[in-house]
Formats: C-alpha cells, structure tokens, sequence
C-alpha cells in the first residue's frame, strides 16, 4: 500500500486511485451500471461482497487483507470494526447515490482530521469527492507520515 500524502493532513492511497479509475469509465451506461452495482453491494451490508467488488476496481488480495486485519479488526483508523462498516456503508452510499443521480465521476481522499472516524462527501461542479476522516494519532494517520 502507497500512501501518497499532499500535506500532512491531507492524501490518497493506491487503493482509492484505484476506485477512482473504475469509477472514471467514459461510457456513460457502464458507469451507471457500476453506480448501481455498488449501491447494491452496500446495501447487502455484507463486507465480504463489498471487497469482493473491490476486487473488479483492482484492489489487490493484499490491501483487502489489510483493510480486514488493520481496519476492521485492528484499531489502525480509531473506530471499532462495526464503526467502520456502519460509516462505509451510510458514507459511500450517499456519496456513490449523489454521483449517480448527478452523472458525475467519484473521487476519494482522506484527511487526518478530529478524534472520531467518519465518511463525508461533496458534490462539486466536476465530481463527487468522498471525504474519509482519520482522527489525529491514529496507526493510519501516523503510516500516512511515512
């Protein structure tokens, strides 16, 4: 995993660059088709079917197994494993239903930011950007300074 960081409190990974391209097809039926099938997965609330999707958008075995053993069952992003899905599912979902409903593209960025950990979006003239919050002193925040 590649964290690529633009300031101290402010950065990508390989994976969200990943989801980005997947969400960045020129054909306007496939995207909504991709749109859809991710709203679907979300809803199943089932994380299994969420990073076997993820897989499609070029999600490597290794980073999924990370997400699982860092994220979920670790503490590397200061909130329980359930915190987390709980936030995926209600962040992504909003923000995946806005790009759709608008046409737009998706990007993803993190931000180190507060103390609790949180999934927001913005709908710009452009794009939808998912906005997922680290809280400060977090495993992750401190392997973004890396």
């Amino acid at each position: 995993m590649v964290w690529s960081v633009r300031r101290p409190w402010l950065g990508t990974m390989d994976e969200f660059e990943n989801i980005e391209r997947w969400f960045g097809t020129e054909d306007p039926d496939e995207l909504l088709r991709r749109y859809d099938t991710s709203l679907e997965m979300l809803a199943s609330g089932d994380m299994e079917t969420w990073l076997g999707l993820s897989a499609e958008a070029g999600v490597t075995d290794e980073a999924r197994d990370h997400f699982r053993n860092d994220w979920l069952a670790g503490s590397a992003v200061g909130a329980s494993g359930d915190e987390v899905i709980v936030a995926l599912q209600e962040g992504f979902s909003a923000a995946l239903a806005d790009a759709r409903d608008n046409g737009m593209r998706t990007s993803i960025v993190w931000i180190q930011r507060g103390s609790e950990f949180s999934i927001g979006h913005v709908v710009g003239g452009n794009g939808v950007t998912v906005v997922i919050s680290v809280p400060e002193g977090t495993v992750a925040a401190e392997q973004a300074q890396r």
